[in-house]
């Protein structure tokens, strides 16, 4: 039972907007987000000590089940941005891991907010509950 697992880890990842992630009016291109997210899952799971690609090669990888993006104010200048990620304590279950992205400037300011379920799959199958390594690494 995952519900006393002690969730309190956030990592924060730096990023910074390239010129081709701009549309024309010199706004963040709304696609780019997904990926700034991404980066971000990677270096949570990287901080927790899994190496994703060793997983991958056996057998083992996180699923993206659902995504969810809010928009609070638009990106437009060659600025350094800072992506906290940390797991939802109130929607996290034993078969899924729930995480909350945010992206932020320098001054805290919040620029877009995500939220993503993911379920671990292992030799194509769906695991009903995560792996036990899973939930030792997330008690961290």
């Amino acid at each position: 039972d995952c519900q006393g697992i002690i969730m309190s880890i956030q990592t924060k990842s730096e990023v910074f907007p390239r010129f081709n992630e701009f549309d024309s009016y010199g706004i963040l291109h709304h696609m780019t987000y997904f990926s700034w997210l991404e980066f971000s899952r990677y270096e949570f799971f990287k901080y927790l000590g899994f190496d994703l690609k060793q997983l991958f090669l056996d057998g083992c990888y996180f699923v993206l089940l659902e995504s969810n993006v809010v928009y609070h104010r638009m990106i437009s200048g060659f600025n350094t941005y800072y992506i906290t990620c940390t797991v939802d304590k109130e929607n996290h279950t034993d078969s899924k891991i729930t995480l909350i992205q945010t992206v932020l400037d320098k001054n805290n300011k919040k620029f877009i907010t995500g939220r993503i379920v993911l379920a671990i799959v292992q030799n194509n199958k769906l695991k009903l509950k995560l792996p036990n390594d899973i939930i030792l690494k997330l008690r961290k």
